[in-house]
């Protein structure tokens, strides 16, 4: 039921980005070269096991030119919020990938792939870590405010299942928003 959901927001968006890109004028702060960076707390569900782990998040991105832009991030495990306990003592992921913009004046929606590892450690085998391949799509939206910063809001789906000890399904859905730099 959450997966039909999540395909009709991101249909949606897709529709909304592809009609907003048809007015396309060249944006004043956005142009080849430029360096995004952003970090905040990033909330997450992870509905194999109904947790909810937040995260501190950080990216980096550089704007190779109006429509494309190379992308990296990392996840770095916080907690879980959830009432129940979480099954991590830690659920670490970095991502690097490319994002397509839309840009119109200060608005920048984008859409994106990030492939990425995570690192996880469960609770119950503390002796042992795994490295698990995930690969991501990420949607947002950028509001350029000047030369130096912008508001964003960033949906990012992750995808992937651990691969020591036992399979386990660690997709999820996290949101971030806030305030980013750029240069």
């Amino acid at each position: 039921m959450v997966s039909k959901h999540f395909a009709i927001l991101l249909l949606t968006c897709l529709i909304s980005l592809i009609s907003f890109s048809q007015n396309e004028n060249s944006s004043i702060y956005v142009k080849k070269g430029t360096i995004r960076a952003m970090a905040t707390i990033s909330p997450s569900k992870l509905f194999s096991k109904n947790f909810s782990p937040f995260y501190l998040h950080g990216n980096l991105e550089y704007y190779c030119d109006h429509k494309i832009s190379v992308y990296g991030d990392g996840y770095y495990f916080l907690g879980d919020m959830s009432k129940d306990n979480t099954v991590f003592n830690f659920n670490h992921s970095v991502f690097f990938g490319a994002n397509y913009h839309f840009l119109n004046h200060n608005n920048d929606f984008f859409i994106g792939f990030h492939p990425g590892v995570s690192l996880i450690q469960i609770k119950s085998l503390s002796d042992k870590v795994s490295v698990n391949p995930l690969f991501s799509i990420g949607i947002g939206y950028n509001f350029f405010v000047s030369s130096f910063f912008h508001f964003f809001v960033m949906l990012k789906s992750t995808y992937g299942e651990t691969i020591i000890p036992t399979p386990l399904n660690v997709s999820d859905v996290r949101l971030s928003a806030g305030l980013g730099f750029n240069i």
